[in-house]
């Protein structure tokens, strides 16, 4: 949650999330444009299904099931930067 009046970010105790991991995703975001990468994402995912789906090793329900809720993720951000809700600031040094 952010805090409205420092801009700060305030994550909840039981949070998966750290500093750390914020900052990654500060990078990501900052070195490419998430529909864009959606887009990638799913071409790759898609290429590969229709090459190697017989002989895919892992999980593969669990695999679609990942990949979906990362693609989702990821268009959410980039409806976010649309709607002028992220700020574009420059990565923390």
């Amino acid at each position: 949650m952010e805090d409205k009046t420092t801009g700060t970010l305030q994550l909840p105790s039981n949070s998966k999330l750290n500093s750390r991991i914020v900052e990654e995703l500060h990078y990501l975001l900052e070195a490419t444009q998430p529909g864009r990468l959606r887009r990638h994402l799913q071409y790759i995912f898609l290429s590969f299904l229709s090459h190697e789906y017989e002989t895919v090793p892992i999980p593969f329900r669990q695999m679609t099931e990942d990949m979906l809720a990362l693609l989702e993720f990821l268009d959410k951000i980039e409806d976010c930067i649309n709607q002028g809700l992220v700020k574009n600031e420059p990565a923390p040094t």
